[in-house]
């Protein structure tokens, strides 16, 4: 009777085992399951608690027939090397360019990571919504154009924060692989927190209108809409290796003077992988 009550525990154990979502860590091993819907996302952020480098976590969802799903996770850091005439110094969760000193970054295949827990994979490059999200305090004695303080410059997408020191105001710039958006000019506070979200969407005639928002100290400034130049696509940012820096634009040849304490580049939904 005791093995009888045993095995059915046993038995029981592992049926609320499949029916509760749960996190699993890569190391635990991927396998490939009928009737299971496969998906992935990535963030890259920098929280400048330690060092200059960056953290890329990359996550490979299972959603199981029942609505159950489990995560598996993959963190890797991402290198980056002080570079240019001044000086990037980070402590305390803060990175300070002065100078015109930037980072230099190389930035892994995020699709060579999805495969690392997927290896059937073969996403395509990400688009609509993404997030860049940074909180910085810009050096207000420099008056600059509109390329000027370049946060994230990768070969896909740019962010500026351009500062008028005649007005005290700043703005926020987003340059991706086929518009550029500003937004409209904000007051200037010791730290700013900004959003920029671009993605597209549908008009109730169905033409696709692609967007871009602007958020600084969480409030909406004005939208920025205009037609889809490819048809409905918002943007699209390779999952290729690259290189790419923080606090220098080779294109404009700017740099950001003041300081960083967060940066998030962040794709925000998930992709299909089945």
């Amino acid at each position: 009777m005791t093995r009888i009550r045993l095995s059915f525990l046993a038995a029981l154990l592992a049926l609320l085992s499949l029916l509760a979502p749960y996190h699993v860590s890569a190391g635990s091993g991927v396998q490939t399951l009928q009737g299971v819907q496969v998906f992935y996302r990535w963030i890259l952020t920098f929280d400048f608690a330690k060092n200059d480098d960056g953290l890329l976590t990359t996550t490979v969802r299972y959603v199981y027939p029942n609505g159950t799903y489990q995560d598996f996770d993959r963190k890797t850091k991402v290198v980056c090397t002080p570079a240019g005439a001044g000086t990037v110094t980070v402590a305390g969760g803060t990175a300070t360019f002065a100078n015109n000193g930037y980072l230099d970054c190389d930035l892994p295949s995020i699709r060579e990571e999805i495969r690392a827990l997927y290896p059937p994979a073969n996403p395509d490059n990400y688009q609509d919504p993404f997030w860049v999200r940074a909180i910085s305090a810009i050096n207000t004695g420099i008056t600059t154009g509109p390329s000027g303080n370049p946060t994230f410059v990768h070969p896909d997408i740019a962010l500026f924060l351009p500062y008028n020191s005649a007005l005290a105001t700043g703005q926020a710039r987003l340059v991706t692989d086929d518009q550029d958006s500003t937004s409209a000019t904000f007051t200037l506070g010791a730290s700013n927190n900004i959003l920029v979200n671009q993605r597209n969407w549908w008009e109730e005639n169905g033409t696709p209108t692609c967007t871009t928002r602007f958020q600084h100290q969480g409030v909406n400034l004005p939208l920025t809409a205009y037609p889809c130049p490819q048809g409905n696509e918002a943007m699209n940012f390779s999952l290729d290796a690259a290189s790419f820096t923080i606090g220098y634009s080779a294109a404009d040849g700017t740099y950001f003077n003041g300081a960083l304490h967060h940066l998030d580049i962040d794709p925000v939904e998930w992709g299909d992988l089945d």
